[in-house]
């Protein structure tokens, strides 16, 4: 097909050195472009510290889930029995280390070795029992936990037979 001197001559082929020169100078180096990738770190970070510090502490469940306004499963408290009105009764389960306050504005609220009352001093972690009338006549029920980070507001609602848990930071 091709004899030697045709493939020879074609290897010979090649651009003039100023022109190569002249393309490999205009080429501009690579840089990592780390500023960039810098700053959106920095605001992930910035928004993962932020949405743990609006949602105030997020360590309180009632009855092993997060107050957000969902309903919440709950038991008769024995008490109920010899009252015309319903008496139910939650499991509060603080998590956060350090001390609080915990007070009701319905009801009674106890831990384990600690007798029941509106209001209470513990270290938590901790698991309350928090004992209430939740009917039309009471339609809100509020417990306020005090820490060294402010306070901590969950409120129970009770609609057409249904009881919802809503939490929100009153102050920091």
């Amino acid at each position: 097909m091709f004899n030697r001197e045709q493939i020879e001559a074609y290897r010979s082929i090649k651009a003039p050195d100023a022109l190569r020169d002249r393309v490999l100078s205009s080429r501009k180096p690579r840089r990592l472009r780390l500023m960039p990738l810098a700053a959106a770190l920095a605001a992930c970070l910035i928004l993962a510290l932020s949405l743990g510090t609006l949602s105030g502490d997020s360590s309180v469940l009632i009855n092993g889930q997060v107050p957000d306004g969902s309903p919440v499963a709950c038991s008769l408290s024995p008490a109920a029995e010899n009252r015309a009105a319903p008496i139910y009764s939650f499991e509060v389960e603080l998590t956060d280390d350090g001390s609080a306050e915990v007070s009701v504005s319905s009801g009674w609220v106890s831990a384990e070795g600690i007798p029941a009352a509106k209001s209470l001093t513990l270290r938590t972690p901790a698991v309350l029992c928090w004992e209430t009338e939740c009917d039309d006549a009471t339609p809100d029920c509020t417990m306020e936990i005090r820490d060294a980070d402010g306070t901590t507001a969950v409120t129970l609602t009770y609609k057409n037979a249904e009881i919802t848990a809503n939490k929100r930071r009153i102050n920091q």
